[in-house]
């Protein structure tokens, strides 16, 4: 596992830089092919670069057009090294989204309670210099999702830990929409309001609909990883959605393949085209992923 973003160099630690930074062949330029486009895989090692990864098989751009990587991955290198990675993939005709998800997390790392004023101001901070690299990187669009509300709250600061989550969703979003970024809010495990008669794929649209008055650059992110039924959570967000993102809930840590759940229920949905569809399972190998992206491509969803 990984260093935390409390272990990040925002904190003083080194960040990853180097004086000739990795990039792809001439000969991947362009190699992502159009019908790939909005096919996304997930990356989320974060001491190993991208570029070496990608440089290892030729197999990633003749089936994804496009790789989700963790906000870690972008904290741990310096700005330049960011730049010049995300260049050298985007040139081959490969997009990033940025997934802050794991580090939205109250603590150690990011919280969204702004009545927690020094980890709340740290916080901003962080998002902050991911904005900034990514902006560097031209990189534009992120994704996020709600997190634990507080063991310990107190009637003083007025207001539920979830209306405090929401407003802090919003100044999330409105700084990255300052720097050009779209967010896409997913459906969570954690509940975006305190009544426990509400499903929480609905807590999620009424909070999308909250967020958005206040940002048009918002859409809303399915993931199917978190046992809610898939047309159900199609259907509901099938409006306003920009991405689904794809895995099989299983009975211990592990994000299953997409085939885990499929070989038990052949359940088809339907979903525009352009929607970006992200395999985020863990996956044991090159061959499985490959699998995955089939297996969706031509029988796990139909395209209006």
């Amino acid at each position: 596992m990984g260093r935390t973003l409390s272990q990040r160099p925002e904190d003083g630690t080194k960040t990853s830089s180097i004086s000739s930074p990795p990039t792809l062949s001439k000969e991947l330029i362009g190699k992502v092919a159009p019908a790939n486009k909005t096919y996304y895989f997930s990356y989320h090692e974060n001491k190993k670069s991208l570029i070496e990864e990608l440089a290892s098989n030729p197999l990633y751009f003749s089936h994804f057009g496009g790789v989700k990587i963790d906000a870690t991955y972008l904290s741990s290198r310096d700005i330049e090294l960011c730049k010049a990675e995300a260049e050298s993939i985007q040139a081959t005709g490969m997009e990033l989204i940025v997934d802050f998800t794991r580090e939205i997390n109250n603590y150690p790392d990011i919280t969204f309670l702004e009545e927690l004023t020094h980890s709340y101001t740290r916080s901003v901070y962080i998002y902050r210099r991911v904005f900034e690299k990514m902006k560097a990187a031209g990189i534009q669009q992120v994704i996020i999702g709600s997190h634990m509300r507080p063991e310990m709250w107190q009637k003083e600061f007025g207001r539920t830990p979830e209306e405090s989550i929401l407003n802090g969703m919003s100044a999330f979003i409105y700084l990255a929409n300052e720097y050009g970024i779209t967010v896409f809010l997913q459906n969570s495990t954690y509940r975006f309001y305190p009544s426990k008669l509400v499903a929480k794929p609905t807590e999620t649209l009424e909070a999308y609909y909250s967020l958005y008055s206040s940002s048009s650059r918002l859409k809303l992110a399915a993931n199917l990883g978190f046992g809610d039924a898939p047309n159900q959570l199609i259907n509901l967000f099938s409006n306003n959605l920009g991405a689904c993102i794809f895995a099989s809930p299983g009975a211990d840590d592990r994000d299953y393949p997409v085939a885990f759940a499929h070989s038990k229920n052949k359940e088809t949905f339907t979903i525009h085209q352009n929607i970006l569809k992200i395999l985020d399972a863990d996956y044991r190998s090159l061959n499985e992923l490959i699998s995955d992206k089939q297996l969706i491509a031509t029988k796990h969803v139909n395209y209006l």
